[in-house]
């Protein structure tokens, strides 16, 4: 991963672009911006509130992914959550439906569906507790499920669509937290550097190449945020005894094109 530094932010790891045409080069440069914007979103919430949007569910996510859309100002890029959509079985409409994230970035129209899932990690190895990268490819499973039955078709019911001059993309997009937990002392003492960050990163990815040729999807993109090691402090969990904190965000995609 490539690794820049963004102030009050921490790290964001970007993953070299795979090679899915002039496109799917777009829609990675689009992903790339949109997970630098929500690491700034995610901070400034912070300031306020000490609290993370991440930390809960996908229903919190989703839309501050959208307003991270929105938040970097990118030039002929349009955006709405929530937009319906024809679903297609076997050349038929079988039922409308609706998209977490429609965006046209430039002449690339992007359908996202959003997940979230919560990686939970070994306070003192730092790696992922067991099965756990079979429960987040599980996770960007199900959100690629959710859009094989978009079709071209799909599209075209679409008055403002014209495939002559515009490219279409399927995004199943997973945001991972990364949540350690011990007591005080583990866990301020585990603020986490991007080196060991990328060295999750790279954990995750060499289990998920060994399981590739049978399972229906996998990541063929993936960015990380190291959080400042400022914004790693120990809260105190439910329990009333043990802490936990974030270190880090992991960002999966399969992107796929339409």
């Amino acid at each position: 991963m490539e690794w820049n530094h963004h102030k009050g932010v921490g790290y964001i790891g970007l993953e070299y672009r795979h090679k899915l045409g002039p496109g799917g080069e777009k829609a990675q440069e689009f992903l790339e911006k949109m997970a630098v914007e929500f690491a700034k979103l995610s901070c400034s919430y912070y300031e306020r509130l000490e609290d993370f949007p991440f930390a809960y569910k996908e229903s919190q996510v989703t839309p501050y992914l959208f307003a991270s859309i929105l938040n970097a100002r990118l030039p002929r890029t349009s955006a709405l959550s929530e937009h319906p959509i024809k679903r297609r079985n076997k050349g038929k409409v079988s039922r409308a439906g609706w998209m977490d994230l429609w965006v046209l970035h430039n002449d690339v129209a992007l359908l996202i569906e959003v997940k979230h899932r919560i990686v939970k990690v070994d306070i003192e190895l730092f790696s992922p507790q067991k099965k756990e990268p079979d429960k987040v490819l599980r996770k960007l499973e199900k959100a690629v499920r959710q859009l094989r039955n978009i079709k071209s078709k799909s599209l075209k019911d679409l008055y403002y669509w014209d495939e002559r001059e515009r490219d279409a993309f399927r995004v199943a997009l997973l945001v991972s937290p990364v949540r350690q937990k011990g007591n005080y002392g583990q866990i301020n003492e585990g603020r986490r550097s991007k080196e060991e960050v990328n060295a999750l990163v790279e954990q995750f990815s060499r289990q998920i190449e060994q399981t590739r040729g049978h399972r229906p999807a996998c990541p063929n993109w993936r960015a990380a945020w190291c959080l400042n090691t400022s914004l790693q402090k120990p809260w105190k969990c439910n329990d009333g005894t043990s802490y936990e904190n974030y270190p880090a965000v992991l960002f999966f995609a399969r992107i796929k094109h339409i």
